[in-house]
């Protein structure tokens, strides 16, 4: 889990260069640590416009049982 939340919270920092880790972000949503969850939702939300399937993967994570990465993932859908 260390180095799945690692490696997603370096993305985060590439904002819309990390659009090649789409599909691995997009995975990551649903991983079994919460912190790799929430790198993940907060990289996607880093990117910019996202395909629907990312979207309705981040939707489902504004469900989460963990209350900061359904935050993660309600922040990544809101346009800043």
């Amino acid at each position: 889990a260390d180095v799945r939340e690692a490696s997603a919270a370096a993305i985060l920092n590439l904002g819309p260069a990390a659009r090649s880790a789409l599909e691995e972000l997009t995975t990551a949503l649903d991983d079994e640590e919460p912190l790799v969850r929430e790198s993940a939702a907060k990289a996607l939300g880093n990117i910019g416009l996202l395909p629907a399937a990312t979207i309705e993967a981040l939707q489902a994570a504004c469900d989460d049982e963990d209350e900061i990465v359904a935050a993660a993932a309600k922040a990544s859908l809101t346009p800043s």
